[in-house]
């Protein structure tokens, strides 16, 4: 049996997976919204080497594709957000 932590950790690494192949393909709002998701979902899963890169990364990502449709406040708002969780570890 998988637990919930498990399962958010597993949706995590396959919305990573979906949400490059829409930035490359210039899908960029469902690109920010799966990289959201995969923020939420990294954060409830145990923080290892891997989901402590993955946290600002995934931000910084949705951060980037906001920024493709004008989406500055948005955009802004995952920078610093980003930013934020790396100072606090």
């Amino acid at each position: 049996m998988i637990s919930e932590e498990g399962i958010s950790c597993e949706n995590a690494r396959f919305d990573t997976r979906f949400a490059k192949l829409n930035y490359i393909q210039g899908y960029y709002r469902q690109a920010a919204s799966l990289y959201m998701r995969v923020y939420k979902d990294n954060s409830e899963c145990a923080l290892d080497n891997r989901i402590y890169g993955d946290i600002p990364g995934s931000l910084n990502n949705a951060g980037s594709a906001y920024l493709q449709i004008n989406m500055l406040d948005s955009a802004m708002l995952c920078f610093k957000e980003a930013l934020n969780f790396i100072e606090k570890k």
